[in-house]
């Protein structure tokens, strides 16, 4: 499929894209809220391709929800389709994530710390300047690379069987063959969105037991659940009766509070992973002791900004333990 012959088929569905309410049935809530996540994928590919840090972002938030809607509606669609499907998506959000990852390190972390200043000797500055000098050089190195892989795999034959396979999977209603019945897809939305989002929920919950003592891999997996739930409350908040659509808003600002808590906890450990990386492709020896020490100062800050947003978490977690299900 070609670009132009993707942009053409995205502006045709764009145009016929409802929203999912209260009477819309299983069937066509599924094909609606799959559809509005491809194509928040599909009209980001171009600017992706060309390196654009929002079109990277938003390509990867389309992706990202197509993934949520498999899992929130699982239970309406064949496992066989379900896997399949998610393990392409999981490759693509994967080829595009050093992308990702680089641009906040840049944008954020590292321009932060270029408007930090320093009270050090003038010597010392001069010395901490050069050091990152070469650090925002290596890491622009590093997203030209890691942009030149994003782009071969949004123009390889593999996104291309991809998109043409989630394009036919929707306008085909695929899910609707196997060994779910058929009684199952004309049932409400409506009727069935508030169990899907609490199971999700009571996830959660377990998942967030004595959150004080989980490991950081333990915090990173619970910001993903709440993540989706996050999507789902966005797919589903038109087919919520209307008494729950507010207690669903108070919901969505708990859960955006914590999972930005929790964030600050990933953003440390992938700053760690991206200095060390940056450090091993920097050629010599004084210029890598140079890097590693421009980049330890940035994981200092990183780490005060997470111990900070440690104490934060308790406090959140407790809201939404006391907010219970909606």
């Amino acid at each position: 499929m070609t670009k132009r012959s993707v942009s053409n088929s995205t502006k045709e569905r764009t145009a016929h894209v409802r929203a999912v309410h209260p009477q819309t049935d299983v069937d066509g809530a599924l094909a609606i809220i799959l559809t509005n996540a491809q194509m928040r994928w599909l009209n980001r590919v171009g600017a992706a391709s060309a390196g654009q840090i929002e079109g990277v972002h938003e390509l990867r938030v389309g992706l990202r929800r197509l993934r949520s809607a498999l899992t929130l509606m699982r239970d309406y669609i064949p496992p066989k389709q379900r896997s399949g499907l998610d393990a392409e998506l999981k490759w693509l959000l994967g080829a595009l994530a050093p992308v990702r990852d680089l641009d906040v390190f840049i944008h954020e972390h590292l321009h932060a710390m270029s408007l930090a200043g320093s009270r050090r000797p003038a010597k010392e500055q001069a010395k901490e300047t050069e050091a990152l000098t070469l650090l925002k050089t290596a890491a622009h190195q590093a997203r030209t690379a890691a942009q030149r892989r994003a782009r071969a795999a949004l123009i390889s034959m593999r996104h291309r069987r991809l998109v043409q396979r989630v394009s036919a999977w929707i306008l085909a209603h695929e899910w609707r063959v196997g060994r779910i019945p058929r009684s199952r897809f004309s049932a409400k939305i409506g009727k069935i969105a508030q169990r899907i989002l609490n199971a999700r929920l009571s996830r959660i919950h377990k998942q967030g037991r004595r959150i004080h003592k989980r490991s950081a891999q333990e915090l990173h997996d619970l910001r993903i659940s709440i993540k989706k739930v996050r999507y789902g409350l966005g797919f589903f908040k038109g087919a919520l009766p209307l008494k729950t659509q507010k207690r669903a808003r108070k919901l969505l600002r708990i859960l955006t509070d914590l999972q930005s808590a929790l964030g600050h906890l990933n953003d440390t450990a992938m700053a760690e992973h991206i200095v060390a990386m940056l450090v091993r492709r920097t050629a010599g020896a004084d210029a890598r002791r140079k890097v590693a020490k421009a980049g330890a100062r940035i994981i200092a800050r990183l780490k005060k900004t997470a111990t900070d947003a440690r104490s934060g978490i308790a406090p959140r977690w407790k809201a939404l333990k006391s907010f219970g299900t909606i």
